[in-house]
């Protein structure tokens, strides 16, 4: 997140279908109830979605809370040349986590 912001010239987003929402409210919706209660699972992390099997976030204020940032693109950031979007069709999940970087852009046909 902070090389996209602050740190590349050149930046590439590669999404999965399973990461595009039709409105802003829903990206934060799934971001918050869905994504991220379930890397709080997958992390071992104590909080307020994990005590809770992982169904939804609930706000809460424990220090492994995950879920404290959001940042919203309006714009590019000075010094950056552009973003590049690319969407995959096919689930993503967990793939950049893994180490799979290379192969998604591949797949994405974006060139490094």
């Amino acid at each position: 997140m902070a090389g996209s912001l602050f740190g590349h010239k050149k930046v590439y987003f590669v999404l999965g279908v399973n990461k595009i929402m039709p409105t802003l409210e829903e990206a934060i919706y799934r971001a918050r109830n869905v994504a991220a209660p379930k890397n709080v699972l997958r992390h071992g992390y104590k909080c307020g979605c994990s005590l809770q099997g992982g169904d939804r976030c609930y706000d809460c204020g424990a220090p492994d809370r995950i879920c404290n940032v959001l940042a919203i693109y309006y714009k590019k950031m000075r010094n950056i040349e552009g973003y590049r979007t690319k969407r995959v069709g096919k689930n993503l999940y967990y793939a950049c986590i893994k180490g799979r970087i290379r192969g998604i852009l591949k797949y994405a046909r974006v060139a490094l």
